[in-house]
């Protein structure tokens, strides 16, 4: 069935759009809060508890991550990289500047340095979450895995420009995100959806497999040799290898054991917990009781969405 068929048959009971016009309203809600696009200013006199603060549920990070959810869900394994954030936060404020700085394109704005916050680097999902809930014209998927799977069904695998694969991270956002808004304004079914309402139609339509698709040749491992190893992590070995090189910077100073059963490791936290991790290269390639474990440390996490009971995800590709 095409779109339009699709789209006539979609949400019948209006489920979806009531959860989308809560959330909405949410967002009013969020930029009255928090009104960085319109009173620029406002970001100089933020505070890390105005940020994030674990018993706080009106704190920023937890509109972005929680309360706006339904606008665009990110997976987040630790809190740490909001921890993070308000430890370094001259660089955060000026990473919001860019954000909602309207002479910037939306490219720019996800290629800003958000990798100098420790664990918002990677594909940038936080960014740009943060980034779509002051744009409008932004559609709400995070993962370019995603967008390149959508944009391969809807608009063609040899409409990919020659050049795709020397784009920067934000250049791909921004080419991909507007080639799938296109789509939705071509068809009168769709045209006057908000962009959320079309990232759920799309996601609930056509699901994303969650196998990896290869676009073009397969990219070569990345080098790692700040960390002794060479490539990015491809067995189970060198993902405990890469642990016990990062966990430190993950929120983990201490191992407490490493062992052959599940989970891989006992480690404490940096409130001297004991929390239960186990490893894995790919989170998909979790196949254990849930609660077993209080994280799963990956290299990359390839889910969307995370099962509800499943333990959080820490990605650790985020941290270099």
């Amino acid at each position: 069935m095409s779109i339009s068929e699709k789209a006539k048959e979609f949400d019948p009971n209006g489920e979806y759009r009531k959860e989308i016009d809560n959330a909405l309203e949410l967002l009013r809600q969020f930029r009255k809060r928090y009104p960085f696009k319109d009173d620029p200013k406002s970001i100089d006199g933020l505070t890390p508890e105005d940020l994030y603060t674990k018993e706080s549920k009106d704190c920023f990070f937890k509109w972005i991550q929680f309360k706006l959810g339904a606008l665009g869900r990110i997976a987040v394994g630790s809190d740490l990289v909001y921890l993070n954030a308000g430890n370094q936060l001259e660089d955060f404020k000026d990473l919001l500047h860019m954000a909602v700085e309207e002479e910037k394109s939306l490219a720019e704005k996800v290629d800003a340095p958000w990798e100098r916050i420790s664990g918002m680097g990677g594909d940038k999902h936080i960014a740009k979450k943060i980034i779509s809930c002051y744009d409008d014209n932004v559609l709400p998927i995070f993962k370019t895995s995603d967008l390149e799977y959508f944009f391969n069904l809807f608009v063609g695998r040899q409409r990919f420009p020659s050049n795709y694969d020397s784009m920067s991270l934000g250049e791909k956002y921004q080419f991909l995100t507007q080639a799938l808004l296109n789509v939705k304004e071509s068809f009168a079914e769709t045209k006057e959806w908000e962009n959320a309402y079309f990232m759920w139609f799309s996601y609930e339509t056509f699901p994303p497999p969650k196998e990896k698709i290869p676009w073009g040749k397969p990219a070569p491992p990345q080098p790692l040799n700040k960390l002794g190893l060479l490539f990015e992590p491809q067995t189970h070995e060198e993902m405990m290898f890469l642990f016990s090189k990062m966990h430190e910077k993950i929120g983990f100073p201490y191992i407490t054991k490493i062992q052959a059963a599940y989970p891989d490791v006992l480690a404490l936290d940096s409130d001297r917990t004991i929390k239960r991790i186990e490893i894995e290269t790919f989170a998909s390639q979790f196949d254990h009781d849930p609660k077993g474990c209080d994280f799963i440390v990956c290299w990359e996490n390839d889910l969307e969405p995370v099962p509800e009971d499943w333990p959080e995800i820490i990605q650790l590709k985020d941290y270099l």
